[in-house]
């Protein structure tokens, strides 16, 4: 539809309640920006605030569920809540003590009155709004006398009129998930009230939180490598967790404790990919061993082969569609059944070779598979011998001849180009007389 180029790298973005507007990290900055229309403008993006003042990149930012407030965490240790509305006088607070850079923040109920922040290190603060009382002991000196000066300014005004009581942020609980790897990613569902926490030695933790409580749910471990992604869908029924380095996706439904949805990527680079006869299908062979067939409608795999020892360079299908060809550096070709989804036939060559490419023929009944050298064979399952007093027809590579067909027997060979005699030094003696 649109696209926009904020000259900067985007650590998050997240489109408001109401859907009216969206917030962008980009740098140190937060910016608000106006959802574009479906017509075609020239200048589709409207910049509506843009705000500064962090020390740091930030990291994370979450709405209010009013639409009318931003807390934005950062690097610097520190989070800050600006005002999605022009409100004069207004000075966003900055709500600080965490040790290592923020994870996640979110607000609680439906005015912002309540906000957590989630720091790397597995702190969890709880954040509450409240009317400043005179002569509180822990109120800012410098802040009351601002105050003197403008009643609008604060912490937070809340409505923005000199009217209003002035209100403070203070921190009311300090939790922590005691977990022996860091946190990498978290989300706070609202309306549950439900805290989803992921930790780089692949487990996330499930948690319900309130006014001054923290009670653990659940704690499930998904994968060896770290949690890089959480969130939770509209009913909070379910939670979707991302591993970046495994390619993993898993869904989790955690009142009855099972998987929704579970797929997975290559670990290792993607060599080769191949469609099926009538497309339905596409199948990639991949540097971590394994072969994939991916539904080419819901583009999700639905089988993994792991039979190889070597990496998978070729991946083909029979012109029925019915079965799958690898060819792997281990120095097999293997075909695989996709009605039962096991191994039926494993091919190999008489001299042990590293296979990098492969081809069927268009009947089904020959397979032909490249070699890193500079003769290319024709792999077979086992060794058959000629009937006593008979051998093949001799046959002479050619550029432009094709390969014989021996009776009964279905695979082909191509003879090997001869080498070149590597030189020699040959060293003499003359003698004397």
């Amino acid at each position: 539809m649109h696209h926009m180029n904020f000259k900067g790298k985007v650590a998050a973005c997240e489109f408001s309640p109401c859907g009216r507007s969206f917030a962008v990290c980009v740098g140190k900055a937060i910016q608000i920006w106006a959802t574009p229309t479906m017509l075609k403008e020239f200048a589709p993006f409207r910049l509506l605030r843009a705000y500064g003042g962090m020390f740091d990149a930030a990291t994370c930012v979450a709405w209010s569920a009013d639409s009318r407030w931003v807390v934005v965490g950062s690097k610097d240790l520190s989070a800050r809540v600006y005002s999605a509305n022009h409100v004069e006088g207004y000075v966003p607070p900055t709500l600080g003590g965490h040790r290592e850079p923020i994870v996640a923040v979110a607000f609680d109920g439906d005015g912002g009155d309540a906000a957590y922040t989630v720091s790397k290190d597995g702190a969890l603060f709880e954040w509450r709004l409240e009317e400043e009382e005179e002569g509180d002991p822990e109120g800012d000196p410098e802040g009351r006398a601002r105050d003197a000066k403008s009643k609008s300014r604060g912490a937070r005004a809340g409505s923005g009129t000199p009217s209003r009581p002035d209100r403070r942020w203070r921190m009311r609980g300090k939790h922590f998930f005691h977990q022996p790897a860091k946190l990498t990613c978290a989300a706070y569902h609202a309306p549950s009230r439900l805290l989803c926490a992921g930790f780089a030695h692949g487990v996330f933790t499930l948690h319900r939180v309130g006014p001054g409580t923290f009670e653990h749910a659940q704690t499930l471990s998904i994968s060896r490598e770290k949690v890089s992604a959480v969130t939770f869908n509209a009913s909070g029924d379910w939670i979707a967790l991302g591993c970046e380095r495994l390619g993993q996706l898993v869904v989790w439904e955690w009142q009855s404790e099972a998987y929704v949805h579970k797929q997975q990527g290559h670990y290792f680079d993607v060599n080769q990919c191949a469609y099926a006869p009538d497309g339905s299908m596409i199948a990639t062979a991949a540097d971590d061993h394994k072969v994939k067939v991916w539904s080419a409608s819901t583009g999700s795999c639905f089988v993994t082969f792991a039979e190889h020892s070597g990496p998978v360079s070729a991946v083909a299908f029979l012109p029925s569609g019915h079965a799958v060809l690898s060819a792997s550096l281990d120095g097999t070709v293997r075909a695989f059944d996709l009605m039962r989804y096991r191994n039926f036939r494993v091919l190999t060559s008489p001299d042990p070779c590293q296979f990098c490419s492969l081809a069927v023929d268009p009947s089904g009944e020959v397979v032909c598979a490249g070699t890193r050298r500079a003769s290319a064979r024709s792999p077979r399952r086992e060794r058959r011998r000629f009937p006593s007093g008979s051998s093949p027809p001799p046959f002479r590579s050619s550029p432009r001849s094709s390969p014989p067909r021996v009776p009964g027997f279905p695979f082909f060979f191509v003879t090997p180009r001869p080498r070149r005699a590597s030189p020699r030094v040959v060293t003499a003696r003359r003698e004397a007389g």
